[in-house]
């Protein structure tokens, strides 16, 4: 299976007459205001604790058939989330399948949350792993900015 693209956004819709995907919101940069009432922080110290954010997020992806035999193609995606340090923080996978019938298909990956220690580049690295082999294979990697501000109350 060959992997074509992955981007990361907010939602993505697909047109029920032209099977065409929107992606909505790409992001490349999220930014965090952190006020004083939230979270009890007082100060920068107390508002370096872990970030959860709620939201959607999604990865979305489009795969092809590494062959023309007309078989299914199966594999395992991978997705692995990395924070400024290099440091894994979560993985996700999914199965995906593309039937006999078609030679492209979308995989999308909805994430209700996502955690965060500090400001800095995290990134999404997505792998893909066939049949009998042992080692998974990086396909991509997505960046995401993330910058942290604190509003201390004077």
């Amino acid at each position: 299976m060959k992997h074509i693209w992955s981007v990361l956004c907010a939602k993505s819709t697909i047109d029920n007459e032209t099977n065409n995907i929107s992606l909505l919101d790409i992001l490349e940069t999220i930014n965090i205001n952190i006020h004083p009432k939230q979270k009890g922080v007082s100060s920068i110290k107390d508002a370096l604790e872990p970030i959860t954010i709620r939201g959607q997020f999604e990865i979305v992806s489009l795969f092809k058939k590494s062959n023309s035999t007309g078989e299914i193609e199966k594999a395992q995606q991978l997705i692995e989330f990395y924070g400024p340090d290099n440091k894994k923080i979560k993985e996700f996978s999914q199965d995906i399948s593309i039937p006999k019938q078609f030679q492209k298909m979308r995989a999308r990956f909805r994430i209700q949350e996502l955690t965060f220690f500090k400001a800095g580049e995290y990134k999404f690295v997505v792998k893909i792993k066939e049949g009998e082999q042992v080692k998974p294979l990086t396909v991509a990697e997505i960046p995401l900015d993330v910058g942290i501000s604190i509003a201390l109350e004077s």
